[in-house]
């Protein structure tokens, strides 16, 4: 026998879905006892402690499984040593409950297609062009994360050279190390971006990016208007993927902590603004090279900047056109962020949507409501 320990989930908007519970279960063996003479035509059996048996498919299923085998015949499994009464019989049941709820009896405003996503947190994401979603990432798989990349910051050489502001990022696998990539798979990351993106619409993403924000020195200041850029500025292409997916490894309690900054609803402004090739227009030269920094303060004003609070384990989700910048940090502490940069399945076919429709490749937005 081998089955998923699971829970069930319940979420706020009543979709219900099978969660992995949080704990671990050790695999047993079932090992015939030939010691003891059957009895009433059953035998005894015990179970032999394993390791544990993580199995792990990243484009399907991933969890701790309790594992078990057993012999043809159908046994009592339990010590012996603690008497008969201690022994039960090994029988499989069920494999999963399948059900759905009656929307009939419920008092929630039904939302058209199934989401993990609440009505409003998708309204939300539309108006203003991100949405945070406190604990999605449990904290011992962001701890893992954590101390992964403290450790390889510690390695002389590992840090090198990050090219913008003067930043410093690592070389290496820690991108795409085992503890990075399990704070998208092992959590219900990827499930809110599926939300947005398309249910099986997402590649797999490989790697992600280490954003390290270091104190500064000097007065405090607060971010500016101009000081801000979209991704696709930089490489040089309007859309160059389709949802940002920012994962708080650090607790970010008050501004100018480092806090990624936004511009809200920035996204719809520059829809009309950023060509093809992901340039402003009237502002050729600004922001697109590594040493002009946020424009060097001659963009266009896109409103108050927005400092993120956040804390270890938290998600943020924007869009690519989302105006943001990296936050300035007056605090003593590191701020820790990674960032892993969505690409729907179809993202070159859905190129030249893109460039008219703000949602062509957020297929799991509807518009229906």
């Amino acid at each position: 026998m081998e089955r998923p320990y699971e829970k069930l989930k319940v979420a706020l908007n009543g979709h219900v879905s099978w969660a992995l519970a949080a704990a671990k279960f050790a695999a047993f063996l079932l090992e015939f006892q030939e010691a003891y003479e059957p009895e009433h035509g059953y035998y005894l059996v015990h179970f032999k402690s394993l390791a544990h048996q993580k199995k792990v498919s990243r484009s399907a299923s991933t969890g701790w499984y309790l594992g078990t085998a057993s012999s043809p015949s159908l046994g009592l499994i339990g010590d012996a040593g603690k008497g008969d009464d201690s022994l039960f019989r090994l029988t499989v049941v069920s494999a999963r409950a399948a059900f759905t709820l009656d929307p009939t009896r419920s008092l929630m405003k039904q939302s058209g297609s199934a989401s993990i996503l609440s009505e409003s947190q998708r309204q939300s994401f539309r108006q203003n062009g991100y949405l945070q979603i406190r604990g999605a990432v449990p904290l011992p798989l962001a701890n893992a994360a954590l101390r992964r990349i403290n450790h390889d910051l510690g390695i002389p050489g590992n840090m090198i050279d990050g090219g913008v502001e003067g930043n410093i990022k690592l070389a290496g696998n820690t991108s795409n190390s085992d503890a990075v990539l399990d704070l998208y798979y092992l959590s219900d990351v990827y499930k809110y971006v599926e939300a947005l993106v398309g249910t099986d619409q997402v590649v797999p993403p490989q790697g992600a990016q280490i954003a390290l924000r270091f104190p500064e020195l000097g007065e405090p200041r607060e971010p500016l208007g101009t000081e801000w850029h979209t991704d696709g500025m930089r490489q040089g292409r309007l859309h160059p993927f389709t949802l940002l997916a920012g994962i708080a490894l650090s607790n970010v309690p008050e501004p100018l902590c480092g806090n990624l900054t936004v511009f809200p609803g920035s996204h719809i402004s520059l829809h009309s603004l950023l060509t093809a090739d992901g340039k402003l227009h009237g502002h050729d030269d600004e922001c697109y090279k590594a040493d002009s920094v946020w424009g060097d303060g001659t963009l266009p004003i896109l409103g108050v900047p927005v400092q993120l609070l956040a804390a270890r384990g938290d998600l943020v989700l924007a869009h690519p056109n989302l105006a943001h910048r990296g936050g300035l940090n007056f605090s003593p502490d590191i701020r820790y962020q990674v960032y892993f940069r969505i690409k729907h399945k179809q993202l070159d076919e859905l190129q030249e949507q893109c460039t008219s429709n703000l949602w062509a490749d957020l297929q799991g937005l509807s518009f229906d409501d």
